[in-house]
């Protein structure tokens, strides 16, 4: 798949709880894009940028620093 040809460090933030798109979508994704990183949120849905925009921030700030 096209997703196993990225080979940019990838930050993937899904909602614990997100009803739209399952975690296991999630997962999937990751485990297709080679050197990803999966961040579970708790308590959080789908639209994570609004309702978690601090630990949204925060997460992004943590990968950014470390690649």
């Amino acid at each position: 798949e096209i997703l196993n040809g990225m080979r940019i460090p990838t930050l993937i933030d899904w909602g614990f709880g997100d009803q739209e798109v399952p975690l296991a979508v999630g997962r999937k994704i990751h485990n297709q894009i080679p050197d990803s990183r999966l961040e579970i949120i708790k308590n959080a849905g789908h639209n994570i940028h609004v309702y978690h925009p601090n630990i949204l921030y925060g997460e992004t700030k943590r990968f950014i620093q470390n690649i």
